[in-house]
């Protein structure tokens, strides 16, 4: 039903009593919330506040603006703006990891798909990073223990190797482990977690 169908429903059943009417309106917006009807809970509430004295009227109206924008729409307005803000990062994340890892530029469909499911917390860094290490074109890269380690250097720490860790890591590699057990320990950097925590995504 819509609102303004409700609305002339209420108005048709207020009898002139500004108490008998107020109890009246306050039954019918509990009955309304327990409905989850969120049309016939504004309506009500959209009655109650016109049957207050003008001084609670005007209280009411301050209260419920900011800069003359209602509160619901300056949340409205706030969540488009946060929603933004994570859209815009979870993509400079993505393409970050089209150059860190693949050594090329994003292409558009790849790149919102990564975005979207960065930004709505779908998937975490670490499993994004799983994602193009261990994709079909990474493979094909074929790339030297060496340069697989120098990659993930750059992915994770967002630096070139250090010589002390990076003969580590390939003494890993030579010694019959598998390179989802490095990239497992990179993810696990702390390096790591400070890019994600900047990218507002989870590690």
């Amino acid at each position: 039903m819509e609102e303004n169908k409700i609305l002339a429903e209420l108005k048709a059943k207020l009898t002139g009593s500004a108490e008998d009417d107020n109890k009246f309106l306050r039954a019918e917006a509990e009955r309304f919330a327990a409905e989850k009807n969120l049309e016939g809970v504004d309506a009500a509430t959209q009655l109650l506040i016109e049957l207050m004295p003008e001084g609670q009227r005007a209280e009411i109206d301050r209260l419920i603006h900011i800069d003359g924008m209602r509160l619901d729409e300056m949340h409205d307005k706030i969540m488009a703006l946060i929603k933004e803000k994570n859209m815009t990062e979870a993509k400079s994340f993505a393409e970050r990891l089209y150059t860190t890892c693949l050594g090329r530029d994003s292409e558009e469909e790849g790149l919102k798909f990564w975005s979207q499911e960065l930004a709505n917390l779908r998937i975490t860094g670490t499993e994004a990073a799983q994602g193009f290490f261990f994709s079909k074109e990474f493979e094909g890269l074929k790339l030297s223990d060496k340069e697989y380690v120098t990659r993930l250097y750059r992915t994770f720490m967002d630096r070139e190797p250090e010589a002390e860790g990076f003969n580590f890591w390939i003494s890993e590699l030579k010694s019959g482990k598998s390179r989802q057990y490095i990239f497992d320990g990179f993810s696990n950097a702390q390096e790591f977690a400070e890019i994600c925590a900047e990218a507002g995504i989870i590690r």
